[in-house]
């Protein structure tokens, strides 16, 4: 029985290495044709309830083999804001692809629809609609010293926020950290006569499960839907990474997001996440734009000062 089962064994092993030899003895070459890029004006734009500046870039779209330098607009850009169907904002002022305009009172209540339009000498008006969301119910924030693990078992600071969930719909949240200092300036006798606040970014995670960190540029935020506490009270356990001292104070921004805006994080930050790994299945970053591409996305944010 042994002798067979080795013969056997032969048997399947010759017929395998003839069909292997066999396969390196053709090959075929197959011309893909790459169909050619049309280009379409594109956004970035995330505005805020509580922003009194608005800021968006606005460029073209290009194809992998543009030049970088292709992205930006050479005619003029008119961009219009509209809330509930009237004009709400259209003096921007661009420069490089940023685009500001003043925005002083702020966007305003939960529930308006607001409609970006952007337009340019020979392209396509692109357009994209966002309903601002509900505020967040936040019932109590607290931060403590070495109040929380990390992901390689080493203490951290806690930041705890307990969320109120409205029931009944799907709700998405981001949370921000903010560490400040003043710049101040002196007249001649070396006297303070005005300051002005900066802010910078603190990073922050969570074992949550429905929570996870994005990075954007030169800020991260912890962004996470309610599919876990619909409609409940929710405690967010958190650790911040910045280096904190008993009596320090971080600024902390609890949001609704829309969700385009969640979308869009999940996806760009997969993205970057794949950009590194060869084998890495291709990503597609969410947009919501009609006659272009990009992202308009809304949030409805509240700021907290946090004592540790």
């Amino acid at each position: 029985m042994k002798t067979l089962t080795k013969a056997a064994s032969r048997l399947l092993f010759w017929p395998l290495v003839f069909f292997f030899t066999a396969c390196n003895g053709f090959e075929q070459v197959v011309e893909i044709e790459i169909p050619e890029h049309q280009a379409a004006l594109s956004i970035y734009a995330h505005f805020n309830s509580i922003d009194t500046v608005l800021e968006l870039r606005v460029g073209r779209s290009a194809s992998i083999l543009d030049p970088f330098d292709s992205l930006l607009l050479d005619q003029p850009v008119s961009i219009d804001l509209y809330r509930n169907n009237q004009l709400l904002a259209q003096d921007f002022i661009c420069q490089d692809g940023l685009c500001t305009a003043p925005m002083i009172p702020p966007l305003g209540s939960a529930g308006d629809e607001y409609r970006l339009e952007v337009s340019a000498p020979g392209w396509e008006t692109l357009s994209a609609v966002q309903h601002m969301p509900t505020a967040p119910i936040v019932k109590n924030l607290e931060g403590s010293i070495g109040g929380a693990i990390d992901p390689d078992g080493n203490a951290a600071n806690a930041l705890n926020i307990t969320l109120q969930d409205p029931a009944g719909e799907e709700n998405y949240y981001a949370v921000e950290a903010f560490r400040f200092y003043y710049e101040y300036l002196y007249d001649n006798t070396g006297q303070i006569i005005d300051s002005v606040q900066i802010r910078y970014s603190i990073s922050m995670g969570s074992s949550d499960p429905g929570f996870s960190t994005i990075y954007t540029g030169d800020k991260s935020l912890l962004i996470g839907k309610d599919a876990l506490f619909n409609g409940n009270e929710y405690l967010l356990r958190l650790f911040v990474s910045d280096y904190i001292m008993e009596g320090d104070q971080i600024l902390v921004r609890v949001s609704s997001i829309t969700r385009d805006a969640y979308l869009f994080f999940k996806s760009y930050s997969a993205y970057e996440d794949s950009q590194y790994d060869p084998f890495a299945e291709p990503v597609v970053v969410h947009q919501n734009v009609k006659n272009g591409h990009g992202i308009f996305s809304l949030q409805n944010s509240l700021e907290y000062l946090v004592e540790f």
